[in-house]
């Protein structure tokens, strides 16, 4: 019995003393804490499509975490590289805090950036990394995401585990975003490695018009039967258009693509998409924001490179949930 009142006794202590170093901790933190960190997130978007709305999400999920900063995200409605770069450049005439941006075409953010940082801005890339040499890359403080030539290599692979290709083609949905052209050519090289042709062509920033274009080649190309999208929304939007022509979605041509939407998990429970990989944008978002605020608040350095690259798993009804929660 006495031994009993002991633990009870200890256990109570336990909980007291947690309680004040809690509260301890609390008062400091309240103490030292600054009014408000204002950072800027600036991304090529369009941001109201489903893969930028994951990315957004992750972004408000972490901010809500912490009291103290204030987090604005913005980017063009459509992708379009000069109102990004206009966007990129009103954010920093803000003076903010710290930028989260995507490095679309990291020579034309060059100049603009490097300015910045060298008068003390910190900034962390995510989704778009500059990809030129260390030494000659914009010198921001890490990046969240995948390496685009990674996505392209590992899409590339996926196919070969499902079949041989005769002909291969990868549709560039936006054309003059390095990272999206550096996907295609990751898929490309996995392709010719094995000694298949393999070419990208551009299906612009429109599904519907990309998906025109897309059955067109492939009527014009009938040897092609491998097609990689960097983007989910044309793929979808692809497997309708190429049904109308009564072409087997999985069998007359096989589809990659890249995201994942509730329509992309059931095409992907029918057969018509063959794979999916994962670049993982709500953890883009979200982390990159506890990246930033970790380096304000307590000075942390974040990793250089936070790899965000996968594939979703083949029991794809694991995440049909998360997909309706705007998760993956």
């Amino acid at each position: 019995m006495k031994a009993g009142i002991r633990i009870v006794g200890v256990v109570l202590f336990c909980i007291i003393l947690t309680l004040n170093l809690t509260a301890g901790g609390q008062e400091e933190r309240e103490s030292t804490t600054k009014a408000e960190y204002t950072v800027y997130v600036v991304v090529h978007g369009g941001i109201g499509d489903p893969y930028w709305k994951k990315v957004e999400k992750g972004i408000k999920d972490a901010s809500a975490l912490f009291g103290d900063m204030n987090v604005i995200y913005t980017g063009p409605d459509v992708f379009n590289f000069e109102q990004f770069m206009a966007m990129l450049e009103s954010a920093l005439s803000a003076q903010p805090d710290g930028l989260l941006a995507t490095m679309t075409t990291p020579e034309a953010m060059d100049d603009l950036l490097r300015g910045a940082i060298s008068d003390g801005l910190p900034v962390i890339a995510i989704d778009s990394p500059d990809g030129r040499p260390p030494l000659e890359r914009i010198p921001y403080l890490g990046y969240v995401g995948a390496i685009p030539y990674d996505s392209g290599v590992l899409a590339g692979r996926e196919m070969l585990k499902r079949f041989r290709p005769k002909r291969a083609v990868y549709g560039n949905h936006h054309p003059g975003a390095l990272n999206v052209q550096e996907m295609g050519q990751g898929f490309i090289d996995v392709m010719k490695e094995a000694g298949i042709e393999a070419e990208a062509i551009d299906i612009t920033e429109d599904p519907v018009k990309g998906a025109e274009i897309m059955a067109n080649y492939l009527m014009a190309h009938s040897s092609t039967d491998a097609v990689y999208f960097s983007f989910m929304l044309p793929a979808e939007t692809t497997v309708v258009r190429l049904e109308e022509e009564n072409i087997k979605l999985g069998e007359d041509v096989k589809i990659g693509t890249s995201g994942l939407t509730s329509t992309t998990i059931k095409m992907l429970e029918e057969g018509k998409i063959e794979f999916s990989t994962d670049e993982q944008p709500y953890m883009q978002g979200f982390s990159g924001i506890v990246y930033m605020y970790m380096h304000l608040k307590y000075g942390f350095t974040p990793p250089p490179l936070v790899s965000t690259l996968g594939v979703f798993p083949e029991d794809i009804g694991l995440l049909k949930e998360t997909v309706k929660e705007g998760i993956r």
